[in-house]
């Protein structure tokens, strides 16, 4: 539909399908450019050291608890579930890779993620205490769906609800060990 001003009080009269064609197209840019940007945006406050994903990804070092195979990991249900994701091994073997893949793929299917390193992690929680905001209070903003922390020998993956942190969740997690 379409004001024609040649109408008398500017009524309303259907578009020709050219026009509802032109206008259709234009909206399902507008959502697809609107889709990236939000992914990009995510990607980008995701702080990835170095975005990888999983096309490549050696598998074969990777030992799977009972029950559990790659399609459990890459869809993601343990963030559903609330479970942990513990990757442990030697250096190496692909732990940040598949960190940092994991985030990538949190992002892509919009959701917020955050990836820190132990060491900057360790930091951040200290200036936060000597900053006294140590109150158990998180912020939102703050708070993304899932988090990623590494060190040389393993890298935890927290899921977290918003308005909660994960050090604050009322529901226990479960420690997954991939």
């Amino acid at each position: 539909m379409f004001a024609d001003r040649r109408r008398p009080g500017g009524a309303v009269a259907p578009g020709t399908p050219k026009q509802v064609e032109h206008l259709a197209g234009y909206l399902e840019a507008e959502r697809a450019s609107r889709e990236s940007s939000k992914r990009a945006t995510l990607l980008r406050r995701c702080a990835l050291p170095a975005p990888k994903t999983f096309d490549g990804y050696d598998w074969s070092a990777v030992s799977w608890p009972e029950g559990m195979g790659r399609e459990d990991l890459l869809s993601l249900g343990f963030l559903g579930r609330r479970e942990d994701l513990v990757l442990m091994g030697d250096v190496s073997t692909g732990k940040t890779h598949m960190a940092s893949a994991l985030c990538a793929l949190v992002c892509e299917r919009r959701l917020e993620a955050r990836f820190f390193t132990a060491s900057a992690l360790v930091s951040r929680l200290r200036r936060t205490r000597d900053e006294g905001r140590l109150d158990g209070r998180p912020r939102r903003s703050a708070t993304p769906a899932c988090s990623s922390s590494t060190s040389s020998g393993s890298c935890r993956w927290t899921p977290t609800a918003p308005g909660w942190s994960s050090r604050s969740s009322p529901t226990p997690t479960r420690p997954n060990r991939w």
